[in-house]
């Protein structure tokens, strides 16, 4: 009965830590700026779960002074 209690924690401890994990999330910048060059970029998305980096790293779009800026993010 001690050892099958033993072993419960120490899985639940593993699947509870493997989880988390560093990821990395590589974005390209644009805009709409005549000659304005596409900028790429990687963000290190510490100790998160698979999903909670993907959603840290999504598409986003802005405007500004009659330009639209975006940035177009994956995990890789």
């Amino acid at each position: 009965m001690k050892k099958t209690f033993l072993y419960l924690i120490i899985g639940a401890a593993l699947t509870a830590t493997s989880c988390k994990k560093d990821h990395v999330c590589t974005c390209t910048e644009t805009s709409t700026i005549p000659g304005d060059p596409a900028v790429t970029y990687d963000i290190t998305i510490k100790e998160a779960r698979k999903a909670d980096a993907a959603n840290r790293c999504v598409k986003t779009t802005s405007t500004g002074g009659g330009f639209t800026f975006t940035s177009d993010c994956k995990l890789k």
